[in-house]
This record gives structure tokens, C-alpha cells and sequence, in this order.
């Protein structure tokens, strides 16, 4: 701007003095390496959005992801300790299940199930972490804050995963195919949230006892025949909590403290 204004000074100058000056010309040269160079800076912040929204697109739904793009900086994705609610879920029978089966129509069945139950977790404002064979660790609190720390947006995501695969059930039975069931665990507590890994593979996760505790939790649903169980930490944070039924304290494996587990009352 200074040099366009220096210009058009020194050509009007000139002019008066019966010299003429080009205009033209000078301006374009000064004008369009900054147009160039924001051409190249807009170009950029789209690549960086590209590449957030393919690392996070399939596991966060879509109100996430877009207050993720609007303003990555405010969300926390470097890595930091962050109180979270964590669900593990795991289907129970799986491997006598897959015992006998084709690879085939074990992976369409492993779609179907993890589809239901991914549209429950994001409808519920939960973040996908990873499926782990026919385990699934989903976050809620992360990438973006949640009431309650995501405890009430876990349960019911929770309960509404038991209601979607009671309909799967029935689309099973129909083809012939054994009814499964699934144990889920949830516990809300501290974890480090964020991208971890190395610099050659980067993954948004969570890592911490929240995590731990909720896998143990959900190994335990076997031992209590329930569908969803969950802790003490989780039940605290709940401000409309759907009827519960105290299960007592219960030692898990790799924790000193027990952990009281509560079950919902519809599973009695």
C-alpha cells in the first residue's frame, strides 16, 4: 500500500512537470506477489483443514468435527489431562461366534454391529477412539467439553446401544444367525486426551485410568449377567440418572481401590 501510494505521488509529480510515468504496470508488480502470497496462506489453511477433518471425520460426529475446524486451538488435540467419561463395549460370545464361520460373513456382522453402535455414540456427542477387534473405546468430553464430563452423554449413548442391537438381533435370527450380546463398561475420571504418538504415526486417543477402569468394568459385566454397568465416578456426575441398582464394591484386576459398580434397573 505505502509503495502504491509512493508511486501514484511520484507519477502525479511527474505529470505536472509534463513527465509521464507508468502506472499501470508498477502497481500489477507490486500488487500481486501479495496477492499471490494470500492466495498461498488460504491455500494452506485449507490443507490444514483437509487433513484435520480426514484425521477426525470418521470418529467424531459431525457438530464436533465443525467446532473442531472453526477453531482447532480451542480444543485441546496436542495432548492434555483432561477429566473424560470412557466407554469400553465388547461383544460377548464373539469368538465361538467366529469359531466356525467365514471370514466373510464375520466382518458383514462386525459392520452391521459397529454401525448401529457408532451412530448411537456420535448421536450422543461421543468420539469413536478405535475398534478393537470387536471392542470399540469411544470418549465423551473430548475433543470438546461436555456437561457433566460426558457422563449423562455416555449412559445414553450406553442404552441406546442395547436398544439398537436388540434390533440386530431380530435381522440375525431372521437370516439364521446366533443372537449376540454385549458388555458394556463406563467410567468417568482423568486422562491425557490428545494426539499421541510419534512423528511418523499420530493418533487422537486417550490413555490413562479412566481407560483402564472402564475396560475392567466391562469385563465385569459378565460376572454380574448385565448388559451395562456403570461406576461410581460415572453415576456421581449424572443429574438425572435413570434408575440404578447398586451392585456394591468390586475389585478389578490392576487397581488397589475397589470400584462400586451400579447396574441399571431394568436389568434386574
Amino acid at each position: 500500500a505505502g509503495g502504491l501510494l509512493g508511486w501514484g505521488l511520484l507519477s502525479g509529480a511527474a505529470l505536472s512537470s509534463g513527465l509521464l510515468v507508468p502506472l499501470v504496470a508498477p502497481a500489477l508488480a507490486l500488487v500481486l506477489p501479495g496477492v499471490a502470497a494470500a492466495a498461498a496462506r488460504f491455500s494452506g489453511e485449507r490443507a490444514t483443514r483437509r487433513r484435520l477433518a480426514s484425521t477426525l471425520g470418521s470418529y467424531v460426529n459431525p457438530h464436533v468435527l465443525a467446532a473442531v475446524l472453526a477453531d482447532p486451538d480451542a480444543v485441546g488435540i496436542q495432548g492434555a489431562r483432561r477429566r473424560v467419561t470412557v466407554l469400553m463395549a465388547d461383544i460377548v460370545g464373539y469368538s465361538t461366534f467366529s469359531e466356525d464361520r467365514p471370514p466373510e460373513e464375520i466382518v458383514g456382522v462386525l459392520n452391521e454391529y459397529f454401525t448401529e453402535v457408532t451412530e448411537a455414540i456420535q448421536a450422543a456427542g461421543g468420539t469413536v477412539d478405535k475398534f478393537i477387534g470387536d471392542g470399540l473405546l469411544a470418549i465423551f468430553g473430548a475433543p470438546l467439553p461436555l456437561e457433566t464430563d460426558g457422563a449423562e452423554q455416555a449412559v445414553a449413548a450406553a442404552m441406546e446401544m442395547s436398544r439398537r442391537l436388540d434390533g440386530l438381533a431380530g435381522r440375525w435370527r431372521a437370516r439364521g444367525l446366533p443372537e449376540l450380546d454385549i458388555g458394556i463398561g463406563v467410567h468417568t475420571g482423568d486422562a491425557v486426551v490428545g494426539n499421541i504418538g510419534s512423528p511418523r504415526k499420530m493418533e487422537f486417543t486417550v490413555i490413562g485410568d479412566a481407560v483402564n477402569v472402564a475396560a475392567r468394568i466391562e469385563s465385569t459385566t459378565r460376572s454380574f449377567s448385565r448388559r451395562i454397568l456403570l461406576s461410581e465416578g460415572t453415576v456421581e456426575r449424572l443429574r438425572q440418572p435413570p434408575p440404578l441398582t447398586d451392585l456394591g464394591e468390586v475389585q478389578v484386576k490392576g487397581r488397589r481401590q475397589p470400584v462400586r459398580l451400579y447396574g441399571l434397573a431394568e436389568e434386574d
